[in-house]
């Protein structure tokens, strides 16, 4: 059956795709309020009470209502095997599906990036973009702790491996503000890895709404291209 051809109308930008870096990219586009922006998304609506529950990725990981299930292909190394591979297709995308994980991602794949001629993607230079999204994000120490997960760290420290901050997210709105301290709790391996605490908040939330001017964007779910 050919699926149904749907007249959207004229936008001065058209985003396929709304989940991180859409979501984001409409943010910063609609923050003119001469600028209309239509943002589509081939999954559904970001509405289901799961995706705002932090558990809830047990219930959106691998099921076709908010992810597209993909595989991997059989790996030897597997035993013949494929994985699951993740990938949210809902309004947020992977942010709805992530298990309230948070990454900047790590300082030299970035600088491998820029050394490969990209300019502006150096770790120093992307820094304060990501600083500058993340005040639309709460922050706080861990609430939760593991023994042997300390002793994972402090082993793998005396190894010389670099150490990284690990702090958590509360949903804004909801609780009182920590702020961004550089010195807190280090963990390894990643900048910045964020399990998020209290209720899930994912990109549709912190970027379609916070800075931006709702009547800029359109949003079409259910919409492919």
């Amino acid at each position: 059956m050919t699926p149904a051809v749907r007249t959207a109308g004229s936008y001065d930008y058209v985003i396929a795709g709304a989940g991180s870096a859409g979501c984001l990219l409409a943010n910063r586009l609609s923050a003119d309020p001469a600028i209309s922006v239509l943002l589509l998304e081939a999954g559904g609506q970001d509405d289901w009470f799961w995706i705002d529950v932090p558990v809830g990725y047990l219930y959106t990981i691998a099921n076709p209502r908010t992810d597209w299930c993909y595989k991997t292909e059989p790996d030897a190394h597997l035993a013949g095997r494929s994985i699951h591979y993740a990938r949210g297709r809902v309004l947020g995308g992977c942010s709805s599906i992530n298990a309230m994980i948070y990454m900047r991602g790590q300082r030299e794949d970035y600088d491998h990036w820029a050394a490969l001629g990209n300019e502006d993607w150096s770790w120093e230079e992307v820094l304060p973009h990501f600083k500058q999204a993340e005040k639309d994000l709460f922050i706080e120490d861990p609430r939760v702790r593991w023994e042997i997960v300390d002793a994972w760290q402090k082993a793998a420290a005396e190894c010389g491996h670099r150490a990284h901050q690990v702090v958590q997210r509360r949903r804004q709105l909801r609780l009182r503000p920590v702020p961004d301290d550089p010195a807190r709790r280090p963990a390894l391996e990643r900048d910045e890895c964020v399990p998020k605490a209290g209720a899930a908040q994912k990109e549709s939330d912190c970027f379609n709404g916070s800075g931006s001017n709702e009547d800029s964007i359109s949003r079409r779910s259910s919409s492919r291209i």
